[in-house]
């Protein structure tokens, strides 16, 4: 991902599409945001039915 180890880590998630996953106590979208040694910022979001389709079929 870069080119120096992670310093920390800090997630969210929540669930906003789907009710059936909310109701077995998952999340379906997230939030994370990792802190280099050097202070880099690397955010990544993700959630299971985004705009590109790169999650359909996928199961826990």
């Amino acid at each position: 991902m870069c080119a120096e180890e992670i310093a920390s880590v800090y997630a969210v998630g929540n669930c906003r599409i789907d009710p059936a996953i909310r109701a077995a106590g998952d999340i379906d979208t997230l939030v994370v945001t990792m802190l280099t040694e050097s202070g880099r910022m690397v955010p990544m979001t993700n959630n299971r039915r985004g705009p590109w389709d790169t999650t359909s079929g996928w199961r826990p």
